[in-house]
């Protein structure tokens, strides 16, 4: 009896251990879930230049000035700042920890190593981990997903996000990132006294009304009147009240053409990003057109050369031509006598006298009684 259920036991692990791999292999090929907007190594020092240069690296470019805010108590969470404005932030947060050892732990296993190792760890290397405690070392994923403002300027760090524009000339061109020409208006009546208005690619209207530096006015009107992306392909953007699309045209986002933006425009090709940027060469539009149009000529070509083929044979077949050549080749003539015989029939022909121009007619009794001369 105690051996059945001792069986009966092993045949129960079993079962577990293999439930156990299967569920196992399924958690590991399970599909990930979708990745953030943005996603990267935290900054592994705690200190304000390695935190800013982080944030210059991720959203720099772009002609704003980035500092890093310094992490909160749980080393959760801190901010990439634009332009010294704390309304114009990016939050980083902290998703991932790696393993990390701690302060007392690194002590203890460098102490450990260097015993089996039959070394002393000295004064100086003492020192420096305990000085490492003052800057500690944070490891982990940070992920972000969002914006700086609102606003058509703070999706990336400009030079104008969340700061009062001094005159036309710091607004970044083409800002509402419009298909439709001359969207954007700017006029100027001084230092920090701007009025900037232009409209969205889904048809929204932006405007900034700066008077001194320390005071603007934004205001980002109307609902979308399109999805530009669903409508135009992502390719244009919606105008009017019909919200009819207009399609790029320029080098940076392309050259479209189309009621929704979705075909290329003539002499423009799709390159490896699927934008049409690509102008092919000359040389290939040429034989392409060139193949393009023998197809159509190539068949009243072929029934042209049959005719002149047809024309040929039936002109030879009509003459002696033939029998005039295997004759001089049987008579073992050579090819001097044959060019001089035809120079004799062609230049030297039989003479025949021409008819007279009066002829006696027995017809005609007005006719002069005396003869002429023999017709022939």
């Amino acid at each position: 009896m105690a051996s059945r259920s001792k069986r009966m036991a092993d045949k129960g692990c079993r079962r577990l251990a293999f439930v156990l791999v299967v569920t196992a292999l399924l958690l590991e090929y399970v599909p990930q879930a979708a990745a953030l907007s943005g996603r990267q190594v935290c900054p592994v020092s705690t200190s304000a230049a390695a935190m800013s240069a982080w944030c210059t690296a991720r959203f720099g470019g772009r002609g704003g000035t980035l500092t890093a805010s310094a992490w909160d108590r749980g080393r959760q969470s801190f901010s990439c700042i634009c332009n010294a404005n704390a309304d114009a932030a990016m939050q980083i947060t902290r998703v991932a920890a790696f393993q990390q050892l701690t302060d007392d732990e690194m002590v203890s296993e460098s102490l450990s190593s260097s015993d089996n190792s039959s070394s002393h760890l000295t004064l100086e290397n003492r020192s420096s981990i305990s000085s490492s405690s003052s800057n500690p070392v944070v490891t982990g994923m940070c992920s972000w997903m969002g914006a700086f403002t609102p606003y058509p300027d703070g999706v990336q760090c400009m030079a104008t996000t969340g700061v009062c524009p001094s005159s036309c000339s710091v607004m970044p061109p083409n800002l509402c990132n419009n298909a439709v020409a001359k969207s954007e208006i700017c006029t100027e009546a001084g230092a920090y006294n701007v009025f900037y208005s232009c409209q969205t690619c889904n048809g929204r209207n932006y405007t900034i009304h700066s008077i001194s530096v320390s005071s603007c006015t934004r205001h980002y009107t109307e609902a979308d009147r399109c999805d530009a992306q669903a409508a135009c392909s992502g390719h244009g953007c919606c105008v009017g009240r019909g919200a009819a699309c207009v399609c790029y045209s320029d080098s940076v986002n392309g050259f479209y053409t189309g009621s929704t933006c979705s075909s290329c425009q003539s002499g423009y090709e799709r390159n490896s990003a699927n934008l049409c940027l690509v102008v092919p060469n000359r040389v290939q539009i040429i034989l392409a057109s060139i193949a393009k149009t023998w197809t159509m000529v190539a068949p009243n070509m072929a029934v042209l050369f049959l005719f002149v083929i047809f024309g040929v044979t039936r002109k030879l077949n009509a003459s002696d031509r033939p029998f005039d050549l295997t004759g001089l080749r049987r008579a073992n003539l050579s090819t001097v006598q044959v060019a001089r015989r035809r120079q004799q029939s062609l230049f030297h022909p039989k003479y025949i006298p021409m008819r007279p121009a009066k002829s006696r007619s027995f017809a005609n009794p007005h006719q002069p009684t005396a003869r002429g001369p023999p017709a022939f």
